[in-house]
C-alpha cells in the first residue's frame, strides 16, 4: 500500500516597508524634499506540491531608495527642478540543503535547490534636471521646457 507524502512546511514571508519623508522650505522660492524607503525578506521559497522541503531556498531581498528633490522658482514665469535618486538592492538566495538536487519527473524534487546560491548587488544612480519657462504677451502664452536625464547602473553578481 502506498502512503501519499504529506509534509507541513512553514513558508514565512516577512515583508516590511518603511518610508520616511522630509520637506524643507529653504527660502520662499526654494523647496527641498528628501525621501527614504526600504523593502525586504522571504524564506522557504520553492517548496510545495511535488517539491520537498529540502529543495527550497531562503531568499533575502533588501532594497533601499533615497530620493532628493530641489525645486526653485526663479521668477513668476520660470522654475527649475533637480532630482537625484540612489537605489541599492541586494538579492540573495541560499539553498536549504547543500546536497545536489534530485528530480524524478512526474513524481518529486528533493535535496538541494535547483537554483543554487545567488548573491546579487545592484546600485542605481539617477540625475534629472527639469527647467520650464513661460512667456505672456497680451492674450498669448508660450511655454518651453527642457528635461535632462542621466542614469548609471552598477551590478555585481556572485555565484560560488
Amino acid at each position: 500500500m502506498l502512503v501519499p507524502l504529506q509534509q507541513t512546511v512553514s513558508a514565512t514571508h516577512r515583508l516590511w516597508i518603511a518610508s520616511a519623508r522630509g520637506d524643507w522650505q529653504v527660502t520662499p522660492n526654494d523647496v527641498a524634499l528628501s525621501l527614504f524607503s526600504n523593502v525586504n525578506n522571504l524564506t522557504n521559497v520553492g517548496v510545495g506540491g511535488l517539491s520537498l522541503a529540502e529543495s527550497g531556498y531562503s531568499g533575502l531581498v533588501n532594497e533601499y531608495d533615497l530620493r532628493l528633490t530641489n525645486t526653485q522658482t526663479l521668477n513668476a514665469n520660470a522654475h527649475h527642478q533637480t532630482r537625484i535618486g540612489y537605489t541599492w538592492k541586494r538579492t540573495e538566495q541560499t539553498p536549504l540543503s547543500p546536497a545536489p538536487p534530485v528530480q524524478v519527473p512526474g513524481y518529486f524534487t528533493c535535496d538541494g535547490s535547483t537554483g543554487g546560491h545567488l548573491n546579487n548587488r545592484e546600485r542605481d544612480l539617477d540625475d534629472e534636471h527639469y527647467h520650464q519657462a513661460a512667456h505672456l504677451s497680451g492674450r498669448h502664452r508660450s511655454a518651453a521646457a527642457l528635461h535632462l536625464t542621466q542614469s548609471a547602473v552598477s551590478r555585481r553578481v556572485q555565484k560560488p
